[in-house]
Protein backbone atom coordinates (compact mmCIF):
# COMPACT_ATOMS: atom_id res chain seq x y z
CA UNK A 1 0.00 0.00 0.00
CA UNK A 2 1.52 3.26 -1.06
CA UNK A 3 1.39 6.70 0.51
CA UNK A 4 -1.00 7.81 -2.17
CA UNK A 5 -3.64 5.22 -1.25
CA UNK A 6 -7.12 6.68 -1.59
CA UNK A 7 -9.14 7.04 1.58
CA UNK A 8 -11.97 5.00 0.11
CA UNK A 9 -9.64 1.99 -0.15
CA UNK A 10 -8.51 2.46 3.43
CA UNK A 11 -12.09 2.61 4.56
CA UNK A 12 -12.79 -0.67 2.81
CA UNK A 13 -9.80 -2.29 4.51
CA UNK A 14 -10.96 -1.25 7.99
CA UNK A 15 -12.55 -4.00 10.00
CA UNK A 16 -15.61 -3.42 12.15
CA UNK A 17 -13.33 -3.55 15.17
CA UNK A 18 -10.15 -1.57 14.33
CA UNK A 19 -7.10 -2.80 16.21
CA UNK A 20 -3.98 -0.82 17.01
CA UNK A 21 -0.39 -1.98 17.37
CA UNK A 22 2.36 0.18 18.85
CA UNK A 23 5.99 -0.47 17.93
CA UNK A 24 7.08 1.60 20.95
CA UNK A 25 7.85 0.19 24.39
CA UNK A 26 8.64 3.62 25.87
CA UNK A 27 6.84 3.80 29.25
CA UNK A 28 5.36 7.27 28.83
CA UNK A 29 4.15 6.34 25.34
CA UNK A 30 2.43 3.24 26.71
CA UNK A 31 0.84 5.30 29.51
CA UNK A 32 -0.54 7.90 27.10
CA UNK A 33 -1.68 5.26 24.64
CA UNK A 34 -3.58 3.38 27.37
CA UNK A 35 -5.56 6.54 28.16
CA UNK A 36 -6.24 7.26 24.48
CA UNK A 37 -7.47 3.74 23.80
CA UNK A 38 -9.87 3.83 26.76
CA UNK A 39 -11.16 7.27 25.84
CA UNK A 40 -12.07 6.32 22.26
CA UNK A 41 -13.00 2.70 22.72
CA UNK A 42 -10.13 1.28 20.65
CA UNK A 43 -8.29 -1.97 21.29
CA UNK A 44 -4.64 -2.93 20.97
CA UNK A 45 -2.86 -6.11 19.94
CA UNK A 46 0.53 -7.67 20.60
CA UNK A 47 0.69 -8.99 17.04
CA UNK A 48 1.41 -6.40 14.31
CA UNK A 49 -0.11 -8.67 11.65
CA UNK A 50 -3.51 -8.43 13.38
CA UNK A 51 -3.54 -4.62 13.40
CA UNK A 52 -4.73 -2.10 10.85
CA UNK A 53 -3.48 0.94 12.80
CA UNK A 54 0.29 0.99 13.32
CA UNK A 55 2.18 3.41 15.57
CA UNK A 56 5.93 3.83 15.35
CA UNK A 57 8.88 6.07 14.62
CA UNK A 58 9.81 4.82 11.15
CA UNK A 59 8.04 5.50 7.87
CA UNK A 60 7.28 2.38 5.87
CA UNK A 61 4.60 1.06 3.58
CA UNK A 62 1.79 -1.00 5.09
CA UNK A 63 -0.68 -3.11 3.16
CA UNK A 64 -3.84 -2.25 5.09
CA UNK A 65 -5.01 0.54 7.39
CA UNK A 66 -3.02 3.52 8.55
CA UNK A 67 0.35 4.40 10.03
CA UNK A 68 0.92 7.01 12.75
CA UNK A 69 4.51 8.22 12.63
CA UNK A 70 5.90 9.80 15.79
CA UNK A 71 9.06 11.87 16.26
CA UNK A 72 11.31 11.77 19.31
CA UNK A 73 14.04 14.18 18.21
CA UNK A 74 12.48 17.14 20.02
CA UNK A 75 13.52 19.37 22.91
CA UNK A 76 11.62 20.23 26.11
CA UNK A 77 10.66 23.80 25.33
CA UNK A 78 7.28 25.41 25.93
CA UNK A 79 5.50 26.38 22.74
CA UNK A 80 1.91 26.37 21.48
CA UNK A 81 -0.10 23.89 19.45
CA UNK A 82 -3.04 25.21 17.42
CA UNK A 83 -5.80 22.93 16.21
CA UNK A 84 -9.50 23.33 15.37
CA UNK A 85 -9.71 26.76 16.95
CA UNK A 86 -7.95 25.71 20.17
CA UNK A 87 -4.51 26.84 21.26
CA UNK A 88 -2.83 24.89 24.05
CA UNK A 89 0.60 24.83 25.66
CA UNK A 90 2.96 22.10 24.49
CA UNK A 91 6.06 21.13 26.44
CA UNK A 92 8.03 19.62 23.57
CA UNK A 93 8.90 21.72 20.52
CA UNK A 94 7.76 19.62 17.51
CA UNK A 95 9.70 19.23 14.31
CA UNK A 96 8.07 20.37 11.08
CA UNK A 97 5.90 17.85 9.25
CA UNK A 98 4.85 17.67 5.63
CA UNK A 99 1.71 16.26 4.04
CA UNK A 100 -1.34 16.95 1.95
CA UNK A 101 -3.44 18.07 4.93
CA UNK A 102 -2.37 19.95 8.07
CA UNK A 103 -4.31 19.15 11.24
CA UNK A 104 -2.25 21.19 13.72
CA UNK A 105 0.44 23.85 13.73
CA UNK A 106 3.11 24.73 16.24
CA UNK A 107 3.99 28.26 17.31
CA UNK A 108 7.49 28.88 18.60
CA UNK A 109 9.06 32.30 18.66
CA UNK A 110 7.88 34.01 15.52
CA UNK A 111 7.51 30.78 13.56
CA UNK A 112 4.25 28.97 12.75
CA UNK A 113 4.57 25.58 11.04
CA UNK A 114 2.74 22.27 10.50
CA UNK A 115 3.33 19.67 13.20
CA UNK A 116 0.55 17.14 12.53
CA UNK A 117 0.04 16.29 8.86
CA UNK A 118 -1.75 13.68 6.76
CA UNK A 119 -0.48 12.19 3.54
CA UNK A 120 -2.53 9.32 2.15
CA UNK A 121 -2.73 6.67 4.84
CA UNK A 122 0.02 8.19 6.99
CA UNK A 123 -0.35 10.63 9.88
CA UNK A 124 2.96 12.29 10.71
CA UNK A 125 3.33 13.96 14.11
CA UNK A 126 6.31 16.17 14.89
CA UNK A 127 6.57 14.82 18.46
CA UNK A 128 5.57 11.70 20.38
CA UNK A 129 1.99 12.66 21.19
CA UNK A 130 1.40 9.58 23.35
CA UNK A 131 4.57 10.12 25.39
CA UNK A 132 3.55 13.75 25.88
CA UNK A 133 0.15 12.64 27.19
CA UNK A 134 1.84 10.05 29.41
CA UNK A 135 4.20 12.63 30.90
CA UNK A 136 1.29 14.94 31.73
CA UNK A 137 -0.78 12.16 33.31
CA UNK A 138 2.16 10.89 35.38
CA UNK A 139 3.00 14.34 36.78
CA UNK A 140 6.26 14.76 34.86
CA UNK A 141 5.23 18.34 34.03
CA UNK A 142 4.01 19.29 37.51
CA UNK A 143 6.31 22.32 37.57
CA UNK A 144 4.27 23.92 34.78
CA UNK A 145 0.84 23.08 36.19
CA UNK A 146 1.68 24.43 39.64
CA UNK A 147 3.06 27.76 38.42
CA UNK A 148 1.00 30.85 39.16
CA UNK A 149 2.08 32.54 35.93
CA UNK A 150 0.07 32.88 32.72
CA UNK A 151 1.07 29.39 31.59
CA UNK A 152 -0.06 27.82 34.86
CA UNK A 153 -3.39 29.64 34.74
CA UNK A 154 -4.09 28.43 31.19
CA UNK A 155 -3.24 24.83 32.12
CA UNK A 156 -5.81 24.93 34.93
CA UNK A 157 -8.56 26.06 32.57
CA UNK A 158 -7.83 23.95 29.47
CA UNK A 159 -7.76 20.11 29.45
CA UNK A 160 -4.64 19.86 27.30
CA UNK A 161 -4.64 16.05 27.24
CA UNK A 162 -8.22 16.00 25.96
CA UNK A 163 -7.40 18.54 23.23
CA UNK A 164 -4.39 16.50 22.08
CA UNK A 165 -6.37 13.28 22.00
CA UNK A 166 -9.28 14.88 20.13
CA UNK A 167 -6.87 16.31 17.55
CA UNK A 168 -5.31 12.89 16.93
CA UNK A 169 -8.63 11.10 16.71
CA UNK A 170 -9.86 13.72 14.20
CA UNK A 171 -6.78 13.01 12.08
CA UNK A 172 -7.45 9.28 12.28
CA UNK A 173 -11.06 9.77 11.18
CA UNK A 174 -9.84 11.79 8.19
CA UNK A 175 -7.81 8.77 7.10
CA UNK A 176 -10.34 6.12 8.14
CA UNK A 177 -13.84 7.60 7.93
CA UNK A 178 -15.36 4.44 9.40
CA UNK A 179 -13.85 5.41 12.76
CA UNK A 180 -16.41 8.19 12.95
CA UNK A 181 -19.21 5.64 13.27
CA UNK A 182 -17.41 3.51 15.85
CA UNK A 183 -18.95 3.59 19.31
CA UNK A 184 -16.24 4.75 21.70
CA UNK A 185 -16.32 5.07 25.48
CA UNK A 186 -19.79 5.90 26.78
CA UNK A 187 -21.21 6.66 30.20
CA UNK A 188 -24.38 4.85 31.35
CA UNK A 189 -27.52 5.59 29.31
CA UNK A 190 -25.37 7.38 26.73
CA UNK A 191 -24.68 10.35 29.02
CA UNK A 192 -22.14 12.92 27.77
CA UNK A 193 -20.25 13.19 31.05
CA UNK A 194 -20.31 12.15 34.69
CA UNK A 195 -20.34 14.00 38.00
CA UNK A 196 -18.95 12.72 41.31
CA UNK A 197 -19.84 14.46 44.58
CA UNK A 198 -17.38 13.90 47.40
CA UNK A 199 -17.01 15.01 51.01
CA UNK A 200 -13.78 14.84 53.02
CA UNK A 201 -14.70 14.47 56.68
CA UNK A 202 -11.73 16.24 58.27
CA UNK A 203 -13.42 17.54 61.41
CA UNK A 204 -16.86 17.00 62.86
CA UNK A 205 -16.52 19.40 65.80
CA UNK A 206 -15.71 23.08 65.58
CA UNK A 207 -12.89 24.08 67.96
CA UNK A 208 -10.22 26.71 67.25
CA UNK A 209 -12.14 27.71 64.12
CA UNK A 210 -14.48 29.69 66.37
CA UNK A 211 -11.76 32.30 66.83
CA UNK A 212 -11.43 32.84 63.08
CA UNK A 213 -15.21 33.07 62.68
CA UNK A 214 -15.51 35.64 65.46
CA UNK A 215 -12.62 37.74 64.11
CA UNK A 216 -14.09 37.69 60.59
CA UNK A 217 -17.45 38.88 61.91
CA UNK A 218 -15.76 41.71 63.80
CA UNK A 219 -13.74 42.67 60.72
CA UNK A 220 -16.88 42.80 58.56
CA UNK A 221 -18.94 44.52 61.27
CA UNK A 222 -21.36 41.61 60.97
CA UNK A 223 -23.27 41.85 64.25
CA UNK A 224 -25.77 39.02 63.53
CA UNK A 225 -22.88 36.77 62.55
CA UNK A 226 -20.91 37.73 65.66
CA UNK A 227 -23.93 36.99 67.83
CA UNK A 228 -24.41 33.61 66.17
CA UNK A 229 -20.79 32.51 66.65
CA UNK A 230 -20.57 33.70 70.26
CA UNK A 231 -23.89 32.09 71.15
CA UNK A 232 -22.85 28.85 69.49
CA UNK A 233 -19.49 28.80 71.27
CA UNK A 234 -20.71 29.76 74.72
CA UNK A 235 -24.09 28.04 74.97
CA UNK A 236 -24.68 25.50 72.20
CA UNK A 237 -21.34 23.89 71.47
CA UNK A 238 -21.70 20.12 71.63
CA UNK A 239 -25.47 20.35 71.29
CA UNK A 240 -25.76 22.06 67.94
CA UNK A 241 -22.23 21.79 66.59
CA UNK A 242 -22.04 23.59 63.22
CA UNK A 243 -19.71 20.99 61.72
CA UNK A 244 -22.01 18.02 62.36
CA UNK A 245 -24.04 18.50 59.18
CA UNK A 246 -24.62 14.95 58.00
CA UNK A 247 -28.39 15.11 58.36
CA UNK A 248 -28.55 18.44 56.50
CA UNK A 249 -26.32 17.11 53.73
CA UNK A 250 -28.30 13.88 53.32
CA UNK A 251 -31.56 15.84 53.18
CA UNK A 252 -30.13 18.22 50.59
CA UNK A 253 -28.79 15.46 48.36
CA UNK A 254 -31.99 13.47 48.63
CA UNK A 255 -33.91 16.55 47.46
CA UNK A 256 -31.56 16.77 44.47
CA UNK A 257 -31.86 13.05 43.74
CA UNK A 258 -28.13 12.32 44.11
CA UNK A 259 -25.75 10.32 46.28
CA UNK A 260 -22.17 11.08 47.17
CA UNK A 261 -18.92 9.65 48.53
CA UNK A 262 -17.66 10.32 52.07
CA UNK A 263 -13.96 9.95 52.89
CA UNK A 264 -13.46 9.49 56.64
CA UNK A 265 -10.18 10.43 58.31
CA UNK A 266 -8.42 8.21 60.84
CA UNK A 267 -5.72 10.63 61.99
CA UNK A 268 -3.33 9.26 64.62
CA UNK A 269 -0.55 11.85 64.32
CA UNK A 270 0.67 13.34 67.58
CA UNK A 271 0.77 16.98 68.56
CA UNK A 272 4.13 18.71 68.85
CA UNK A 273 3.29 21.75 71.04
CA UNK A 274 6.32 23.65 69.76
CA UNK A 275 5.24 23.59 66.09
CA UNK A 276 2.35 25.73 64.87
CA UNK A 277 1.67 23.42 61.92
CA UNK A 278 1.32 20.51 64.32
CA UNK A 279 -1.43 22.35 66.20
CA UNK A 280 -3.33 22.86 62.94
CA UNK A 281 -2.87 19.26 61.82
CA UNK A 282 -3.44 17.30 65.00
CA UNK A 283 -5.90 19.23 67.19
CA UNK A 284 -9.65 19.09 66.85
CA UNK A 285 -9.78 15.76 65.02
CA UNK A 286 -12.30 13.08 65.87
CA UNK A 287 -11.59 9.54 67.00
CA UNK A 288 -12.74 7.13 64.29
CA UNK A 289 -13.81 4.66 67.00
CA UNK A 290 -16.18 7.07 68.75
CA UNK A 291 -19.72 5.62 68.91
CA UNK A 292 -21.17 8.66 67.13
CA UNK A 293 -18.66 8.34 64.27
CA UNK A 294 -19.20 4.60 63.92
CA UNK A 295 -22.94 5.16 63.89
CA UNK A 296 -22.88 7.87 61.18
CA UNK A 297 -20.53 5.82 58.97
CA UNK A 298 -22.83 2.82 59.19
CA UNK A 299 -25.95 4.93 58.62
CA UNK A 300 -24.48 6.56 55.51
CA UNK A 301 -23.36 3.19 54.21
CA UNK A 302 -26.81 1.69 54.78
CA UNK A 303 -28.41 4.60 52.90
CA UNK A 304 -26.32 3.85 49.81
CA UNK A 305 -23.67 6.53 50.15
CA UNK A 306 -20.12 5.38 49.45
CA UNK A 307 -17.61 5.26 52.30
CA UNK A 308 -13.94 5.74 51.41
CA UNK A 309 -10.64 6.28 53.19
CA UNK A 310 -9.29 9.77 53.80
CA UNK A 311 -5.64 8.91 54.31
CA UNK A 312 -4.05 10.64 57.31
CA UNK A 313 -1.45 13.35 56.82
CA UNK A 314 1.53 10.98 56.60
CA UNK A 315 -0.16 7.95 55.06
CA UNK A 316 0.74 8.95 51.50
CA UNK A 317 4.31 7.80 52.20
CA UNK A 318 3.68 5.14 54.86
CA UNK A 319 2.12 1.89 53.56
CA UNK A 320 1.72 0.26 56.98
CA UNK A 321 -0.07 3.31 58.35
CA UNK A 322 -2.46 3.56 55.40
CA UNK A 323 -3.25 -0.16 55.45
CA UNK A 324 -4.06 0.01 59.17
CA UNK A 325 -6.37 2.99 58.58
CA UNK A 326 -8.12 1.19 55.74
CA UNK A 327 -8.68 -1.95 57.83
CA UNK A 328 -10.08 0.07 60.74
CA UNK A 329 -12.75 1.74 58.60
CA UNK A 330 -13.48 -1.56 56.84
CA UNK A 331 -14.15 -3.12 60.24
CA UNK A 332 -16.82 -0.45 60.76
CA UNK A 333 -18.54 -0.92 57.40
CA UNK A 334 -18.02 -4.66 57.24
CA UNK A 335 -16.99 -4.47 53.60
CA UNK A 336 -13.92 -3.87 51.47
CA UNK A 337 -13.27 -0.21 50.67
CA UNK A 338 -12.00 0.56 47.18
CA UNK A 339 -11.47 4.34 47.23
CA UNK A 340 -8.90 6.72 48.73
CA UNK A 341 -8.25 10.43 48.90
CA UNK A 342 -5.24 11.71 50.77
CA UNK A 343 -5.58 14.39 53.48
CA UNK A 344 -4.40 17.80 52.18
CA UNK A 345 -4.10 16.04 48.78
CA UNK A 346 -0.66 14.84 49.82
CA UNK A 347 0.83 12.88 46.93
CA UNK A 348 4.32 11.84 45.87
CA UNK A 349 4.47 10.58 42.29
CA UNK A 350 7.32 8.18 43.04
CA UNK A 351 5.81 6.65 46.20
CA UNK A 352 2.06 7.14 46.64
CA UNK A 353 0.70 5.24 43.59
CA UNK A 354 2.55 2.08 44.63
CA UNK A 355 1.28 2.40 48.21
CA UNK A 356 -2.32 2.79 47.03
CA UNK A 357 -1.97 -0.19 44.72
CA UNK A 358 -0.38 -2.40 47.40
CA UNK A 359 -3.09 -1.47 49.90
CA UNK A 360 -5.72 -2.83 47.54
CA UNK A 361 -7.47 0.32 46.40
CA UNK A 362 -9.17 0.35 42.99
CA UNK A 363 -9.11 4.11 42.62
CA UNK A 364 -7.65 7.32 44.03
CA UNK A 365 -8.96 10.85 43.78
CA UNK A 366 -6.17 12.88 45.41
CA UNK A 367 -4.78 14.47 42.24
CA UNK A 368 -6.13 17.99 42.17
CA UNK A 369 -5.21 21.54 43.11
CA UNK A 370 -4.97 22.65 46.72
CA UNK A 371 -7.09 25.70 47.69
CA UNK A 372 -4.18 28.14 47.36
CA UNK A 373 -3.51 26.85 43.83
CA UNK A 374 -6.99 27.18 42.34
CA UNK A 375 -9.29 24.72 40.58
CA UNK A 376 -9.14 22.91 37.26
CA UNK A 377 -7.30 20.21 35.35
CA UNK A 378 -4.36 19.13 37.52
CA UNK A 379 -3.25 16.48 34.99
CA UNK A 380 -4.68 17.92 31.79
CA UNK A 381 -7.90 15.92 31.82
CA UNK A 382 -11.01 15.09 33.83
CA UNK A 383 -11.27 11.64 32.27
CA UNK A 384 -10.08 8.86 34.65
CA UNK A 385 -6.70 7.35 33.86
CA UNK A 386 -4.51 4.50 35.06
CA UNK A 387 -1.58 5.65 37.17
CA UNK A 388 2.08 5.01 36.46
CA UNK A 389 3.95 3.14 39.17
CA UNK A 390 7.56 3.89 40.19
CA UNK A 391 8.81 1.08 37.92
CA UNK A 392 7.19 2.98 35.00
CA UNK A 393 4.49 0.34 34.47
CA UNK A 394 0.82 1.30 34.09
CA UNK A 395 -1.13 -0.07 37.06
CA UNK A 396 -4.75 -1.25 37.19
CA UNK A 397 -5.40 1.62 39.60
CA UNK A 398 -7.72 4.37 38.36
CA UNK A 399 -7.10 8.04 39.11
CA UNK A 400 -10.28 10.14 39.13
CA UNK A 401 -8.99 13.73 38.89
CA UNK A 402 -10.32 16.21 41.44
CA UNK A 403 -11.57 19.31 39.61
CA UNK A 404 -13.22 21.69 42.12
CA UNK A 405 -12.69 22.11 45.87
CA UNK A 406 -14.99 24.29 47.96
CA UNK A 407 -12.26 26.05 49.96
CA UNK A 408 -10.72 27.47 46.77
CA UNK A 409 -13.90 29.40 45.92
CA UNK A 410 -13.55 33.06 46.82
CA UNK A 411 -9.85 32.58 47.43
CA UNK A 412 -8.23 31.53 44.15
CA UNK A 413 -11.32 30.77 42.05
CA UNK A 414 -14.77 32.16 41.33
CA UNK A 415 -18.23 30.74 40.68
CA UNK A 416 -17.74 31.62 37.00
CA UNK A 417 -14.58 29.48 36.88
CA UNK A 418 -16.60 26.48 38.08
CA UNK A 419 -19.13 26.74 35.25
CA UNK A 420 -16.36 27.22 32.68
CA UNK A 421 -14.91 23.89 33.82
CA UNK A 422 -18.31 22.21 33.41
CA UNK A 423 -18.31 23.40 29.78
CA UNK A 424 -14.94 21.76 29.17
CA UNK A 425 -15.82 18.51 30.93
CA UNK A 426 -19.07 18.14 29.02
CA UNK A 427 -17.28 18.84 25.74
CA UNK A 428 -14.64 16.15 26.32
CA UNK A 429 -16.79 13.44 27.92
CA UNK A 430 -15.06 13.63 31.30
CA UNK A 431 -15.91 13.52 35.01
CA UNK A 432 -16.76 16.57 37.11
CA UNK A 433 -15.37 15.58 40.52
CA UNK A 434 -16.07 18.10 43.23
CA UNK A 435 -15.07 18.19 46.90
CA UNK A 436 -17.36 19.93 49.37
CA UNK A 437 -16.32 19.34 52.99
CA UNK A 438 -19.38 18.35 54.98
CA UNK A 439 -18.91 21.26 57.41
CA UNK A 440 -19.48 23.82 54.63
CA UNK A 441 -23.04 22.56 54.15
CA UNK A 442 -24.30 24.96 56.80
CA UNK A 443 -26.25 28.05 55.73
CA UNK A 444 -25.25 29.91 58.89
CA UNK A 445 -21.54 29.23 58.40
CA UNK A 446 -21.11 29.13 54.60
CA UNK A 447 -24.29 30.28 52.81
CA UNK A 448 -22.53 31.07 49.51
CA UNK A 449 -20.92 27.62 49.34
CA UNK A 450 -24.21 25.85 50.09
CA UNK A 451 -25.89 27.75 47.25
CA UNK A 452 -23.02 27.13 44.83
CA UNK A 453 -23.05 23.41 45.60
CA UNK A 454 -26.73 23.21 44.70
CA UNK A 455 -26.23 25.31 41.55
CA UNK A 456 -23.39 23.10 40.29
CA UNK A 457 -25.38 19.91 40.87
CA UNK A 458 -28.49 21.31 39.17
CA UNK A 459 -26.49 22.62 36.21
CA UNK A 460 -24.79 19.27 35.66
CA UNK A 461 -28.15 17.52 35.91
CA UNK A 462 -29.68 19.98 33.45
CA UNK A 463 -26.93 19.04 30.97
CA UNK A 464 -27.64 15.35 31.43
CA UNK A 465 -24.67 14.28 33.55
CA UNK A 466 -24.56 10.83 35.09
CA UNK A 467 -24.34 11.58 38.82
CA UNK A 468 -22.61 8.71 40.58
CA UNK A 469 -20.35 7.82 43.48
CA UNK A 470 -16.62 7.64 42.86
CA UNK A 471 -16.77 3.85 43.17
CA UNK A 472 -19.48 3.63 40.54
CA UNK A 473 -17.41 5.73 38.14
CA UNK A 474 -14.28 3.69 38.84
CA UNK A 475 -16.12 0.40 38.35
CA UNK A 476 -17.66 1.62 35.09
CA UNK A 477 -14.30 2.74 33.68
CA UNK A 478 -12.57 -0.50 34.69
CA UNK A 479 -15.15 -2.78 33.10
CA UNK A 480 -15.70 -0.74 29.93
CA UNK A 481 -14.22 -1.93 26.63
Amino acid sequence: MSIGLEKQSIQGALSSNPTLYSHSQEPYTKCGLTHFLKKFGLSSTINPRDANIHIGYTRYDIQNGMQIILNTSVQEEVCCLCTSGSTIPLFKRPVKTEGEDCLATAKYGGENYACISISGNKITIGFDIFAEIGRILSGHYDKYFLNKDKLGMSLKAIPVVDVLEECLFTAMKNVMPDLGSKKGFTWPDGRNFAMVLTHDVDRVYKTHQYLRSILNSVKKADLPGLSYHLNNLLFKHGINDPYWTFEKLCTLERSLGVKSTYYFLNETGRLNPFKLKSWILYTGHYDINMPAIIRIIQELDNMGFEIGVHGSYNSYCNPDLLLAEKRTIESITGKRLTGIRQHYLNYNNSITPQIHYNCGFNYDTSVGFKPAQGIGFRRGTSFPFQVMLPDMSVAPLVEIPLIIMDTAIGRTATDKDCFHLIDQIEKYNGVLTILWHQNTINKKESPALVNLYKEIVKEAQRRGAWVATAKEVSDWVIKSN
